[in-house]
């Protein structure tokens, strides 16, 4: 099914992009896709781990696990169990300051 303007002309054929700027946006994606063939299965999988880190998703899982994290441990003493983790959260802070070194250098050695 085509689509048409009102001056009946078929939306189709119409480029959306000038000649250059689609030639220079192939060139680009030509670019990509030969340096993803020449990459090592490792180099794929670094890359794919930190496209993953970098959803907006991950800022909620992190954000639903830190609240998760810190009302068990505050509701367990409240009803007579020790806590995991009491206040100030020390094996939190040493699981962030990993999760932190691990994903700063994910993002460095990414090509």
């Amino acid at each position: 099914m085509a689509y048409q303007t009102l001056d009946g002309e078929d939306i189709a054929a119409t480029p959306i992009l000038p000649a250059d700027i689609e030639d220079t946006v192939r060139a680009i994606a030509d670019l990509h896709w030969k340096h993803h063939r020449k990459a090592t299965p490792v180099q794929r999988t670094v890359a794919r781990m930190t496209s993953a880190i970098g959803r907006p998703r991950v800022v909620g899982l992190l954000t639903l696990a830190i609240f998760s994290w810190v009302s068990l441990n505050i509701i367990l003493p409240a009803l007579g169990h020790a806590g995991l983790d009491p206040p100030p959260f020390a094996c939190m802070q040493d699981a962030a300051g990993i999760l932190s070194l691990y994903i700063t250098s994910l993002i460095l050695i990414t090509p």
